[in-house]
């Protein structure tokens, strides 16, 4: 169990500079350098052509075989966060059972090892996840990280969109529509709906939790799908 206020999130800083360690580590090792040098050197033999589209394909293999990398050490180090804060990790669900539908979309899906946190009295899992939209110069790699919480009983479906954060979530409602609640909530979230369900948000988005979001967590988008609370 862990007080939320004492969280540990130091690991976590050795993914801002992942490419760079992995690069470093690949260039003392040389594997990722021998892999480049043969492409250049089987290349040089050919007619200059040939040369230019087998060292792009060269540059393109090299970009994979890096990736692939970068991605085992993100999930090492989302390990030793889980380890630093005494959390297990949990085997047997699939990583893609945690991921909201706003957020099933794209190609190329990496999720990290799902966390079982446990805040105070809150059991939660924890995911780090990346999907990737467009191809070419067009691709865009969209990066998240989710929470899922249980919630008690079934409630309404229903999508809350931070203004502030301005997150790459694909809205996910069929039959929806959005409704406009009181006060300032409207300056920080928007909210969507399933049609027909204006009430049955009400009951959920009352007064006092559209404080404490305002006041609290305003930055995080939110989806509630049956049982199932997202940040």
């Amino acid at each position: 169990m862990s007080d939320p206020a004492v969280i540990n999130y130091k690991p976590l800083q050795s993914m801002k500079g992942a490419y760079l360690a992995v690069l470093k580590q690949s260039l003392h090792g040389g594997i990722e350098l021998v892999v480049l040098l043969a492409f250049i050197i089987v290349a040089a033999g050919l007619v200059i052509g040939r040369l230019i589209s087998l060292l792009f394909y060269a540059i393109v293999f090299y970009s994979v075989f890096l990736g692939s990398r970068v991605s085992k050490y993100k999930n090492n180090v989302w390990q030793a966060f889980a380890l630093a804060n005494g959390w297990a990790l949990d085997t047997t669900t699939s990583a893609s059972e945690v991921v909201p539908p706003s957020l099933q979309f794209g190609h190329g899906q990496k999720y990290s090892p799902v966390i079982q946190a446990q805040l105070g009295g809150l059991a939660c899992d924890l995911l780090s996840y990346q999907c990737t939209t467009g191809s070419g110069r067009y691709q865009q790699t969209h990066l998240f990280t989710v929470a899922r919480v249980p919630l008690p009983k079934v409630l309404p479906h229903l999508l809350l969109l931070s203004k502030k954060s301005k997150a790459d979530v694909q809205r996910d409602l069929l039959d929806s529509q959005n409704l406009q609640l009181e006060g300032d909530f409207s300056d920080y979230f928007k909210l969507q709906i399933e049609k027909g369900q204006q009430i049955d948000a009400l009951t959920v988005l009352t007064p006092d939790v559209m404080q404490v979001l305002v006041s609290y967590n305003n930055t995080e988008d939110i989806e509630i799908i049956g049982s199932d609370l997202y940040f």
